[in-house]
């Protein structure tokens, strides 16, 4: 690949590692005509364009001949992570990697899916870390327009990623076209966006489109556009957008919150009844200063009834670091029910309180059961517009094996006999439905007046322990509706499909009615009788990971075990296990250090588990 030098080497400002505090600015000197922000955001980003003189000059940089070209991108959902190849200096902390989305965005640290009607900058709704030279209702699944996206790194300070011809969405679609580009720059810490010819201008359905940035939070952001205002500021040819930042000298935020509960996304959570369940969030430090004395509470309830609770404080944390806290307790459900689990930070002086609360949904069990994240659709049926080929999902993750004997879903059909496909899905290494792998699927044509409908599946799925899947709904016509819940709490477990599936973006609203039915799986009821058959490795969960991450695996029989992790050029860095094992189930949890107790760097490693004479290999994405 060929290097491209875009930046000018003059460094704005300086940051001593990542998420560090700035302790001193440096500040450009920069023209800024009329054309430019009125005020800064609260940190210091300032814009300017190159209408009515400005001084941003126009020179769309081609990357199509040596980038890399986008694949996967459809209509609402995202593709990454992706490397940036360097650290990229964004508010007061560095970015290395980023989602891209097919509706004209970027994210730094979130595949949450960023779509219509796209909530104006900033806002604490996911995904935040945003960049949008266009974030806006296009399509990469229209039948107008070549439709292309490529990104290119110099992996020293500059990566551009172009969105070529792309259709607005439409029904029925119309041959409208945009054409834009982001270029990020970590020679002067700036941010350009550039437009090429522009057909459409978002009026249909509600005119949903926006330009401008947003932290990791989502509480300080600077906008250009919202949702075609102001009229002038509407995207054009040869437009020139150039981002960049004042730093202010005073810039402090004093911000803990809890960044995932039981699991780095707070999804949704089951556990058996009679068993002990621990207790655990992830809090992060996302200010700009060292915290001490962070006190973390946790409790569970059955509705309004509080079962559990229990404290735990946090001696100090460094900007950007992340913890997962382990309560002293561990909690038994003794029924099966519905609970909340809900997870709170205080911080003197905190100044973002957003994030300070969060909750898991834990729903209890014995099996066999059947399982999900509601238990009625309470009237609200929803389907895509033009919707044939669409539908919803939702993930789940056991604590134990199981076997997957059916499938139950919760939908409307419109008056009449009509058709839909129920699936299965198995999760790929970044932990998102691996269509080419559907484990099984079936046609349901039927005459459903809104209501529970259960499928068997012939031969049943075994599905081991921390292995995500997917159970799917997609409509064989248009106006067959999925159930939704809107009774908390939540799962945050549930995906869309307009094309292709994304993280549905309506988890914090309302909950998808699709269940699994569920039994006995391996090595559960009766291990001496109920041994795996095969030696088998799991993939890790969560994988990406930024915190830590489980690894699973089975043995046959009784092994000598070596259980290892690499580095991408075939380093080991990590013993995990050693020595003599019985057969059985084993989880082993990697924080991400190395034998030394060191923080290894973001980056892919495999793990490799030899027991006696075979070996097996995977990989992971590990992510800060």
């Amino acid at each position: 690949m060929k290097k491209l030098m875009i930046c000018a080497l003059v460094m704005v400002f300086a940051v001593s590692g990542a998420y560090a505090a700035k302790s001193s600015f440096i500040f450009p000197v920069i023209n800024m005509p009329t054309d430019s922000s009125s005020s800064p955001d609260s940190f210091g980003y300032t814009w300017v364009d190159n209408d009515n003189g400005g001084s941003p000059v126009y020179n769309w940089l081609d990357i199509t001949e040596i980038g890399v070209q986008v694949e996967g991108l459809m209509d609402d959902n995202t593709v990454g992570p992706i490397d940036l190849g360097f650290d990229f200096p964004f508010y007061w902390y560095f970015v290395d990697h980023l989602w891209i989305g097919s509706n004209g965005y970027i994210s730094f640290s979130s595949d949450a899916n960023y779509s219509q009607n796209f909530p104006m900058i900033p806002s604490p709704i996911l995904p935040n870390d945003l960049v949008c030279p266009l974030a806006s209702d296009i399509d990469f699944t229209s039948p107008y327009g070549e439709k292309l996206c490529y990104y290119y790194t110099n992996d020293v300070d500059s990566f551009v990623v172009s969105w070529i011809d792309v259709p607005e969405w439409n029904d029925p679609p119309q041959n409208t076209s945009h054409t834009f580009q982001m270029i990020l720059c970590a020679a002067d810490s700036s941010i350009t966006f550039q437009y090429g010819p522009q057909v459409g201008n978002f009026q249909n359905p509600d005119g949903a489109c926006q330009i401008g940035i947003e932290d990791l939070v989502g509480r300080t952001g600077l906008r250009y556009m919202y949702n075609r205002l102001p009229q002038e500021r509407m995207p054009h040819d040869s437009l020139t957008i150039r981002i960049h930042p004042e730093p202010n000298p005073d810039f402090v935020f004093h911000d803990v919150g809890v960044a995932g509960g039981m699991n780095e996304t707070s999804g949704g959570i089951f556990a058996p009844v009679g068993q002990d369940m621990y207790v655990r969030a992830l809090i992060k430090n996302y200010g700009t200063v060292d915290e001490e004395n962070i006190k973390v509470t946790s409790e569970i309830k059955r509705g309004y009834l509080r079962v559990y609770a229990d404290t735990v404080f946090i001696e100090s944390m460094e900007p950007g670091e992340e913890v997962w806290v382990e309560f002293n307790d561990t909690y038994i459900p003794d029924e099966i029910d519905i609970y909340s689990i809900i997870f709170k930070t205080t911080l003197t002086g905190d100044q973002f309180y957003s994030n300070n609360r969060d909750t898991t949904e834990l729903r209890s069990y014995t099996l066999p059961m059947t399982l999900g994240y509601a238990d009625s659709a309470t009237g609200n049926y929803t389907w895509w517009i033009g919707g044939t080929g669409t539908g919803f999902a939702n993930e789940f993750v056991m604590p134990e094996p199981v076997t997957v004997t059916g499938v139950s879903i919760n939908y409307m059909t419109s008056g009449s006999t009509q058709r839909s496909y129920f699936y299965v899905i198995p999760a790929d290494e970044y932990g998102n439905p691996d269509e080419a792998n559907t484990l099984w699927g079936d046609t349901v044509t039927t005459f459903n007046p809104g209501g529970w409908y259960t499928v068997n599946i012939p031969e049943p799925i075994n599905i081991q322990a921390g292995e995500k899947f997917f159970v799917s709904h997609i409509s064989g016509v248009d106006s067959i509706g999925t159930g939704m819940d809107t009774d908390m709490p939540l799962s945050n477990r549930g995906w869309e499909n307009t094309g292709s599936y994304a993280p549905s973006r309506d988890r914090s609203n309302q909950d998808i009615c699709i269940s699994v039915v569920c039994d006995v799986g391996v090595g559960i009821d009766d291990k001496e009788t109920s041994l795996p058959t095969s030696f088998n490795l799991n993939q890790n969960y969560p994988n990406p990971f930024n915190a830590r991450t489980e690894l699973g695996f089975y043995l046959a029989e009784k092994s000598e075990v070596a259980f290892d992790i690499y580095n991408i050029v075939g380093q080991k860095i990590k013993t995990l296990k050693k020595g003599m094992l019985e057969a059985g189930f084993y989880t082993v949890t990697w924080d991400g250090t190395n034998n030394n107790g060191e923080v290894v760097s973001s980056g892919v490693y495999f793990y490799r588990l030899t027991a006696g004479d075979k070996t097996q290999t995977k990989k992971m994405v590990m992510l800060k």
